[in-house]
């Protein structure tokens, strides 16, 4: 009688025996890698560690440097208006050369810095808006007409200061009945993200995760919480001021884009005619009186952003730091 052959048991047990040992390789793979990556962070946390105080003397070298360039131009023209003044780079009007990239400036050999302007005062002051203001600034922004007032007047119940419920808004009571654990403050907004527990707000703005929608983002261009009352700089604002600014008008917010962009400036009400903008004369101002100044130092991997609030005196009599902070991106 023939023995039977155990060339296929012994074929399954090895091909068991393979697959268990590239299993095994693929996780000391996946650990090595993690490990890897692991030491990497570790070294670049140590090299921004060693770099930061240095990087902190860079960005405010850079700092100072475009605060004197900015005062100047106070001293010439009484006012600061927009970048377009000459202002735009002043790293270079203080003689620092170009990167190899174009996009910053060279401190040293290995150390690179940029400077970006962001004008709060060509936003809303949130503080400074009313029920009409906020409502054009939401129906030029996309919401519905009937969406609009009920925003505004929930905003702005969420933020004054006494517990009178609006036409459309919502005060304690209307919370409570709702259901709420968070009450209307009654006081200014600390961050955008607060308006999630506005009533309402977090189908309008929000998506179904919590995130910020369009409508939200734009909002977050056209409003400051840190401007100054008063009427938007025509000088620095963007699109979706401007949009807030020429509804209901004949003036047309693509024209005065493109009339900025082209180098121009509006230093008072009789200039808004040149691109026929005079139905905004009352509803802007003509010069920065808040402004951020952003200044980013690299070394390598390590950066430092240094973010920096101005306020502006009337008339270009003062230049004073806000508020000053430190972001580490690593």
């Amino acid at each position: 009688m023939k023995k039977k052959s155990n060339f296929r048991g012994n074929t399954a047990h090895s091909g068991a025996a393979l697959l268990l040992v590239l299993g095994m390789i693929v996780l000391l793979s996946f650990l090595t890698l993690g490990i890897l990556q692991n030491a990497k962070r570790e070294i670049l946390w140590q090299s921004e560690g060693r770099a930061r105080p240095e990087l902190r003397i860079v960005a405010q070298s850079a700092l100072e440097s475009t605060i004197a360039v900015l005062t100047n131009f106070m001293r010439i023209d009484s006012a600061i208006y927009a970048p377009q003044q000459g202002w735009k780079t002043p790293l270079e009007l203080c003689g620092w050369a170009r990167s190899a990239d174009g996009n910053a400036w060279q401190f040293d050999e290995s150390t690179t810095v940029s400077v970006k302007f962001t004008d709060e005062s060509g936003k809303y002051s949130l503080g400074g808006m009313n029920n009409a203001t906020l409502s054009n600034l939401f129906e030029s922004l996309g919401l519905s007409q009937s969406d609009t007032s009920t925003a505004a007047d929930r905003l702005l119940d969420w933020i004054d200061a006494d517990d009178l419920t609006r036409a459309n808004g919502a005060e304690t009571a209307e919370y409570e009945r709702d259901g709420r654990n968070v009450l209307p403050p009654n006081c200014a907004l600390r961050d955008f993200d607060e308006m999630r527990d506005i009533l309402g707000f977090e189908e309008l703005f929000f998506d179904r995760a919590g995130n910020p929608n369009e409508v939200m983002k734009k909002i977050r261009e056209a409003v400051s919480l840190l401007a100054p009352s008063g009427t938007p700089n025509i000088n620095g604002a963007n699109a979706a001021v401007l949009s807030a600014l020429c509804y209901d008008t004949d003036a047309d917010p693509d024209t005065i884009l493109d009339y900025l962009n082209r180098g121009n400036l509006f230093r008072n009400s009789r200039d808004l005619s040149r691109c026929g903008a005079s139905a905004l004369a009352g509803k802007v101002s003509y010069s920065t009186r808040s402004l951020r100044v952003t200044v980013t130092a690299k070394r390598g991997e390590a950066s430092l952003v240094l973010d920096t609030l101005l306020e502006i005196g009337r008339n270009g009599s003062a230049l004073r730091i806000l508020s000053q902070s430190e972001d580490d991106p690593l």
